[in-house]
């Protein structure tokens, strides 16, 4: 029991060093291809600057259209969580009041109730 928080620890140490390293690498390549691709610009003509314009136009229009359906699928998840989390409440309520009952192979029976006893056993 005295190892759960040694292993904790050690994961998010880990998890630590490795965004920290992530970050440095992505932060570097960004440096590095910006630096390659400024000499190629500077030499380049006024009509090849304006097709690579018109590129980074048509790029950044379809990063919002994706932006746009990230936000919407982000919406989507949380509505079906929280769906979820909504049956999860009325599955537990259910058991509280003995409607249903899940048995240790994870059946779930559902609680005849007088009535319908009474009701099989007249036919």
């Amino acid at each position: 029991m005295k190892k759960l928080p040694a292993i904790i620890a050690v994961l998010v140490t880990m998890g630590l060093i490795l965004g920290t390293m992530l970050a440095v690498g992505i932060d570097s390549y960004i440096k590095s291809v910006s630096a390659e691709s400024l000499p190629a610009l500077e030499n380049s003509n006024p009509a090849d600057t304006r097709g690579l314009q018109d590129l980074v136009s048509q790029y950044q229009s379809r990063e919002k259209e994706f932006q746009a359906l990230l936000t919407q699928a982000q919406e989507r998840a949380s509505l079906a969580e929280s769906q979820v989390q909504q049956y999860e409440q009325l599955f537990t309520q259910l058991q509280e009041m003995g409607v249903i009952r899940v048995d240790t192979s994870g059946q779930i029976s559902l609680r005849e109730s007088h009535e319908e006893r009474e009701h099989y056993e007249d036919d």
